[in-house]
């Protein structure tokens, strides 16, 4: 008896803690279900918030440009008309949002009304400033400064130009060209050749390119078509096809009736 007694004893002492251990395996999914919702729950939030600033950032930028452009239009509007009306001041902050509204206007003027815009680019430092951001880390405000100086004409800027049509990267090389084509067009046409022999490029996107250069350039390219090797002659038969200038036919004709490469 007194045996039957103790293993009584030992199982009922037995049975709390069988009890507790399904529960606390119970427990354990909870937890971490809780903390993966936590986590899911703590990024949606941190996403939402980037996306909250990221408007807000959006919007005042905007604002400050809309701001600008109130400001300085009518003042380029008006020395295009020919008045010579003081200029704002301008501060460093703003000398790129000044660039890009300024080569805007110049698109759409000529002559007198360009030279208007060019002094004022002058009067305010622009050509020094397109120069350094020229060297710019961001590849949109190299851009940006390449259109510049060639709308400025610098040639200060020819070997850095240079530079960028020898590095072969797409959007880069060909307003580099461009550039140099406006600048000074016999090195602008060295930097075209050079693109043609290296590399492949659509037709479409060097004709306005080819254009910026003059009826002169459309000349050169087509006395290069006899001495292109074929597959090359046929990108620039094309090329000269699309930019239509008669002045260019007569080499166009001649390469066509002399080859198969059509």
């Amino acid at each position: 008896d007194d045996g039957l007694q103790l293993k009584l004893m030992l199982e009922l002492r037995s049975l709390p803690a069988a009890a507790e251990e399904p529960l606390a395996l119970s427990t354990r999914p909870a937890w971490i279900l809780a903390a993966i919702l936590l986590f899911l729950a703590g990024n949606i939030a941190l996403l939402l918030l980037f996306s909250i600033v990221m408007r807000v950032w959006r919007e005042l930028g905007q604002e400050r440009r809309d701001r600008f452009r109130a400001r300085w239009e009518p003042v380029l509007h008006a020395r295009i008309s020919g008045d010579a009306v003081p200029l704002p001041s301008l501060a460093p902050a703003e000398r790129l949002l000044f660039l890009s509204l300024w080569l805007h206007l110049s698109g759409y003027v000529r002559d007198q009304a360009a030279d208007a815009l060019v002094q004022t680019a002058h009067e305010l430092g622009m050509p020094q400033y397109a120069l350094r951001l020229l060297e710019s880390g961001s590849p949109w405000k190299r851009v940006i400064a390449m259109r510049a100086v060639a709308a400025l004409r610098l040639e200060r800027a020819c070997d850095s130009l240079w530079a960028k049509v020898m590095q072969n990267r797409p959007r880069s090389s060909l307003t580099a060209v461009r550039a140099l084509l406006q600048i000074d067009p016999e090195r602008g046409f060295a930097a075209l050749e050079h693109l043609f022999k290296y590399q492949e490029w659509s037709p479409g996107a060097m004709v306005e390119i080819v254009r910026a250069g003059g009826s002169q350039t459309v000349q050169k390219l087509a006395a290069l078509l006899g001495s292109a090797p074929p597959r090359r002659a046929k990108q620039m038969a094309r090329l000269i096809e699309l930019l239509e200038d008669q002045t260019a036919l007569p080499a166009l004709r001649e390469r066509l009736e002399s080859s198969g490469d059509e």
